[in-house]
């Protein structure tokens, strides 16, 4: 695995999910010692940024827009550019963060991809259409013919054994992790506070949703919860990400006359360090999500000392169960009793050595290595016995 090409059309967007998922797993690799290891991350257009001095000297980024046009579909761009690049750069392996195995790959390419859930076949009809495209074009084809498969949880790594009996990767490897360099408890001065509760416009005690829109993510449910939040405890509701609110159904539920304006504030995205902050002031962060692959804001919290609170559904009992507070059921006065009696709670400093041992990229890392090193192996052996 001397040269390892990375399909890279994530990280020229905003750094989060599958973004952040791939840099830091890129950092990490990049670091692991006696490995002679060289990694191009091929790009369409720049990379944002944020990144601009985010990788090590063995990592080298190639952009290759297609006919020099930066904004064709990302699609397109896949399926001629990575080929084309993996030929010219004399590549023996590819690596994708999300199920995107384009076609016409030289036969000899090994192939890596993560799942990070499998949202598309679940809940399929809260999928935008061009992901709707992208799914079916490449989705199931990818899962069957990735030499690798790489799950985020062992919640996704059992859903692709059940939806995909039949595949060629009959090992599936299971990892994932945040910053955890960033992510963690750290003091804020009471200047910092004041001057991000103003910002926002947070009063005193508030809770944190950190998200997108996707139905799944539930915030409907989290939205329902605030008037009696609100007046029984005035505990506000800061929801971070869920970019375009004001036309969705969340518009609705706050723009109702009788939902208290000042329980919800919202905004948008923001900067890592700011949302770190966040994670310190906070009272406890609840997610409401009906389903998730993983579950890295809930990862976040934890590692920042902030209580979780979730339901105990999907792969948030791999991250939660032991370390926050899981609600079996969607009771809401069970909800609120318990929000409230966390909130009211002294915060008290969190460090779990066994949490930063099982999220540790370095280890993650090295073990992927090793288990590609394996299969490598076997792959050799098969066809020098067919050669025979």
């Amino acid at each position: 695995m001397d040269r390892i090409v990375i399909d890279g059309r994530t990280l020229t967007g905003e750094i989060t999910g599958v973004a952040n998922f791939l840099k830091l797993g890129i950092q990490a690799m990049s670091k692991v010692k006696g490995n002679n290891i060289q990694i191009f991350i091929l790009t369409p257009k720049a990379l944002h940024n944020s990144l601009a001095d985010a990788f090590a000297p063995n990592v080298e980024v190639i952009k290759c827009p297609l006919f020099n046009i930066e904004f064709l579909p990302k699609l397109i761009w896949l399926f001629v550019m990575i080929p084309l690049m993996i030929r010219t750069l004399k590549a023996k392996t590819y690596y994708s963060p999300t199920p995107s195995i384009p076609f016409l790959l030289p036969s000899d390419v090994f192939k890596i991809i993560t799942v990070h859930d499998v949202v598309n076949l679940e809940f399929a009809e809260t999928m935008r259409l061009n992901n709707r495209i992208s799914n079916f074009l490449i989705f199931k084809r990818s899962l069957k013919k990735a030499d690798l498969i790489w799950a985020n949880s062992y919640y996704t790594k059992e859903k692709v054994e059940n939806y995909f009996p039949e595949r060629k990767s009959k090992t599936i490897f299971v990892g994932c992790s945040i910053d955890t360099a960033v992510f963690k408890n750290r003091q804020i001065s009471s200047g910092e506070s004041s001057s991000i509760k103003e910002k926002y416009g947070i009063r005193d005690k508030f809770i944190l949703f950190v998200g997108s829109l996707e139905p799944r993510k539930n915030l409907s449910f989290l939205l329902s919860l605030m008037p009696e939040l609100y007046s029984r405890a005035g505990i506000q509701l800061l929801v971070v990400g869920a970019k375009g609110w004001k036309n969705s159904e969340i518009s609705n539920i706050v723009n109702e006359p009788s939902y208290p304006k000042d329980s919800t504030c919202f905004a948008g995205y923001i900067e890592t360090e700011e949302l770190v902050s966040l994670y310190n002031m906070a009272g406890c962060f609840v997610s409401a999500s009906l389903n998730e692959g993983f579950g890295m804001p809930q990862l976040e919290a934890l590692f920042c000392g902030c209580p979780v609170i979730s339901p105990r559904n999907s792969a948030m009992i791999e991250v939660v169960e032991g370390y926050g507070i899981m609600i079996e059921c969607w009771d809401k006065e069970e909800w609120l009793n318990i929000i409230i009696d966390v909130v009211k709670k002294e915060r008290k400093k969190i460090y779990n050595k066994e949490l930063s041992e099982k999220y540790n990229w370095q280890n993650i890392v090295i073990d992927l290595f090793l288990q590609i090193g394996a299969l490598y192996k076997k792959t050799d052996s098969t066809k020098t016995h067919e050669k025979k």
